[in-house]
């Protein structure tokens, strides 16, 4: 979704998030060429090493430090429309009446409350107290990518708060110029899978949130019927070493189960045409706040 709203908007965009580029000044403005097109960008810090053990404080209150210190520095480059999905840089960033805020819901649900860390969980309604309030305060639109039987939900958790603010559905897109369906016999034979073995893939950071543990369970209930298949986690993150001690991914490419970098398969599966899988499992069991661009911004009388 961010790729389509960099390509609508193409250089007119500017960028506020984490950066992998060594050489890249931190909580400074300057240009950044992302797929071709030159863009003003904002990196507030570098991403952090992948890891096996999460963090003693967590990256969003370590974003929500980030975004605060360099809040003015942000909003000092003429920024008339702000598009975020990140509910700590709303807390965080000294937002005037001046900026046009439209806040895009990534999903709905009370995430603090499924949060790894257990010290976060009893926060969770504090902090729907200060957000909700915060949300009506600056926000002239938003936006979420959830059903209306979702959102009346949101509503009514908020006590009354966002009861009369206008949440607008906003589905995901996809760009069918890339996600499109191809050649299941080339995708599969560009990574040596033979045609008649059931393929299941699942992409997405590694992590007992992401549902892992109920699709293993399901999985073993597949086998039955599909002795002859394959299940490949594509990602990586605290879990994976859990996912592999009970299931290894044999050299020989025998085993039932497997892990692939996000450079190695994954690339190969859509680029070789997206139909290389049998099942494709992308959305998470319990939604929580995503990673990615921090904010996404237009100068001049450009609004989303």
């Amino acid at each position: 979704m961010v790729r389509l709203l960099i390509k609508v908007l193409g250089s007119r965009a500017a960028l506020v998030g984490w950066t992998d580029d060594p050489s890249a000044p931190i909580g400074k403005w300057h240009r950044r060429v992302l797929n071709g097109v030159e863009h003003d960008y904002f990196a507030i810090r570098y991403f952090p090493e992948p890891k096996f053990k999460k963090s003693i404080i967590p990256e969003r209150v370590v974003d929500g430090a980030l975004f605060k210190k360099h809040g003015k520095a942000i909003l000092s480059h003429g920024i008339n429309n702000l598009l975020t999905q990140e509910p700590v840089a709303l807390m965080a960033l000294p937002l005037t009446p001046k900026t046009n805020v439209c806040y895009w819901y990534p999903g709905v649900f009370r995430t603090l409350s499924v949060s790894s860390y257990f010290w976060v969980k009893p926060l969770a309604v504090i902090f729907d107290y200060f957000f909700n309030r915060r949300l009506k305060k600056v926000t002239s639109q938003i936006l979420a990518a959830a059903d209306l039987e979702a959102i009346n939900a949101v509503k009514k958790r908020s006590h009354g708060v966002l009861e009369n603010c206008s949440i607008s559905v906003f589905p995901t897109r996809v760009d069918t110029k890339i996600f499109s369906p191809g050649n299941k016999t080339t995708s599969r034979k560009n990574v040596s899978i033979p045609k008649e073995k059931k393929l299941i893939v699942t992409s997405g950071r590694l992590h007992w949130q992401k549902g892992w543990p109920l699709l293993l369970d399901a999985y073993d209930q597949f086998l039955k019927t599909y002795p002859d298949s394959l299940l490949v986690f594509v990602g990586d993150g605290t879990d994976r070493n859990k996912i592999q001690k009970d299931n290894p991914n044999e050299p020989d490419g025998s085993g039932q189960t497997g892990w692939t970098s996000n450079t190695g398969i994954f690339g190969r599966i859509f680029k070789g045409g997206g139909s290389i899988c049998d099942g494709f499992f992308g959305r998470r069991l319990v939604y929580f706040f995503g990673g990615g661009f921090g904010l996404r911004i237009t100068h001049g009388g450009h609004s989303l």
